[in-house]
């Protein structure tokens, strides 16, 4: 029998809303701490995307009718909990589900092939956590919205600097209290306790403090009060900024526990934009940090969108910032002897966005900010949509990439205009010396397996491989590590290569897995070549987590001083 996707959503809510709200988004924060762990715990297991699946709990929750009849829960029994899971995979399973042939309907290939792609888009667009790093996230408000602080300030009551600084503050303080747990300086350990001192704490109340270290009461009181790691008052963002920007700040990204109409996992989470939740007056809680900056760039992302006098402004900008971003990128791995043309033009009439040509290697880029829209329900109209946004995107970027790299091909001297009308030539490149041609579609977000694996979609002309399609996030991951380890030019092209084989045959949501992969050879070479079906995993993308915990080296990195000095001890970071 079909799993009713409503009535098991409604059973979720309803089942979540009987506990207290400072305690139960607590224990989520917990979980979410966990979720990264290469060794889950048993209350994760059988979760298919649990930082997602914890993220619908908490908009459930917040959503969720508080029954006065009935007594408040203050946290949730082993068996509850796995009460609470089991509907979370039976949700997930009535989507998939709802992609396959009803009884007694036959489908022929081609539409066998069609339900697959929708299916597996939709899983990678709803199921996938956040990629990105928090540096990215503020990259991209600062230098995409400045332009348009004026209006931002007016619609929020806050500008840029302000959003970001309160964030940092709050990231940096936030932080502070989940890593309490470990001792501060200057304060007694364990071992700094005698025997007397112990039996004294435990024999009389009024001197109990001394029987413990003040790290391990912290502990004690996290673990009473999940909650109070990711807890703040608006006095102590008053005391740091102008109290009117604090609660501009508060309004925008805050909500309050109210009943509401979200229910499905795929509709808009309301947590999303408004990541911060009032427990008490003048409290407020949020059960991840990196999820408030993500909700900053959403609301003016939005705000930008909607105002008829800042989106095409707004999308100028995006498009323009993006090319920057990736000739800045690659500029600095190549350096000076790299040249590189940006929005240039051929005897093809049409402008071209990036050309970069260093030691017999040609990189031909087209840039595409375009953004990916969210999958329809309906798995008959499902993979029209999934290909329509797929042409205007990654097809549309590689054919314009391709009447380039065709006078590669054919070894044609190719020449470069700074103008649509032909008439001032900045160069005459004679392409029979670049050996090693490669086409990249650079995109603003994530495909998914679409995008690393292009050949259930993309049409390749004859004479031509698979281009590199990758997320520009991704790319300026890769290109850190890559320069971070002081790899060789060598290591560069063997990524192009193998990347240009690895189609038909990839099982990977995530490109910085295959590029872990590839950099650190977790797969060898033969395999990769090979005919073999390759399916990645979040640990081959470990690499770049270890990087970034050491200093991957993004402008502005936060909290370098910490991860280089070796003065400091953090779990959380």
């Amino acid at each position: 029998m079909p799993i009713d996707i409503e009535q098991k959503s409604q059973e979720l809510k309803d089942f979540v809303s009987q506990y207290d709200t400072k305690i139960f988004m607590g224990d989520l924060s917990t979980l979410l701490l966990m979720v990264a762990m290469q060794n889950p715990p048993e209350s994760l297991v059988g979760l298919v995307a649990p930082q997602r699946q914890i993220f619908y709990l908490a908009g459930l929750h917040l959503t969720s009718n508080k029954n006065q009849n009935n007594k408040t829960k203050f946290q949730y029994t082993p068996e509850e909990w796995n009460h609470i899971k089991s509907l979370l995979i039976e949700i997930e399973a009535g989507y998939s589900e709802s992609y396959y042939p009803s009884e007694g309907i036959v489908l022929d290939d081609v539409l066998i092939e069609q339900r697959l792609v929708g299916l597996v888009h939709h899983l990678n667009f709803f199921n996938q956590g956040d990629l990105n790093y928090e540096e990215q996230i503020i990259e991209r408000i600062i230098t995409y919205f400045s332009p348009f602080d004026v209006e931002i300030k007016a619609h929020f009551g806050l500008n840029i600097v302000e959003f970001i600084t309160i964030y940092r503050f709050l990231d940096e303080m936030l932080h502070q209290k989940l890593n309490s747990v470990f001792p501060l300086a200057g304060e007694p350990t364990m071992d700094d306790i005698s025997i007397e001192q112990f039996a004294e704490g435990i024999m009389n109340p009024e001197k109990r403090h001394l029987a413990v270290p003040p790290s391990y009461i912290r502990m004690s009181e996290n673990m009473a009060d999940p909650g109070k790691k990711y807890r703040f008052s608006l006095d102590q963002l008053d005391k740091e900024f102008d109290p009117a920007v604090v609660r501009a700040f508060v309004s925008t990204l805050s909500i309050k526990r109210t009943e509401g109409q979200f229910l499905y996992y795929t509709e808009n989470n309301p947590y999303f934009n408004q990541p911060l939740f009032e427990v008490n007056e003048g409290e407020f809680q949020s059960i991840e940090i990196k999820q408030i900056v993500i909700a900053i760039y959403n609301q003016i992302q939005n705000f930008a969108i909607s105002n008829a006098a800042l989106t095409e402004p707004f999308y100028t900008r995006r498009g323009v910032e993006l090319e920057n971003k990736i000739v800045g990128l690659f500029q600095s791995i190549l350096g000076e002897d790299a040249k590189i043309y940006q929005s240039y033009y051929t005897n093809f009439g049409s402008e071209q966005d990036i050309l970069i040509l260093y030691k017999g290697m040609a990189l031909i880029i087209e840039a595409k900010a375009s953004k990916i829209q969210e999958p329809r329900s309906d798995p008959n109209k499902a993979y029209e949509l999934v290909k329509r946004n797929f042409d205007k995107v990654i097809q549309k970027g590689y054919d314009q990439s391709y009447r380039v790299k065709q006078k590669f091909l054919n070894k044609e001297v190719l020449s470069l205009y700074d103008d649509l009308a032909l008439s001032n030539e900045i160069a005459k490149i004679r392409t029979k010396n670049y050996h090693s041609v490669f086409s990249l579609v650079v995109t603003l977000e994530r495909f998914g397996q679409i995008q690393t694996d292009l050949d259930d979609l993309l049409e390749v002309q004859d004479d031509d491989q698979f281009p590199l399609s990758i997320c520009i996030d991704d790319l300026e991951v890769f290109l850190l590590a890559f320069k971070k380890r002081g790899s060789k030019f060598s290591e560069l092209l063997r990524y192009f290569d193998l990347r240009e084989y690895l189609h038909g045959a990839l099982v990977c949501g995530d490109e910085l897995e295959i590029c872990g992969a590839i950099l650190s050879k977790q797969i060898s070479d033969k395999d990769l070549q090979s005919n073999k079906i390759i399916k990645t995993h979040p640990d081959h993308a470990q690499i770049f987590d270890d990087y970034y915990n050491v200093g991957l080296g993004f402008k502005d990195e936060i909290n370098l001083e910490r991860k280089t000095s070796g003065k400091f001890m953090t779990m959380f970071r």
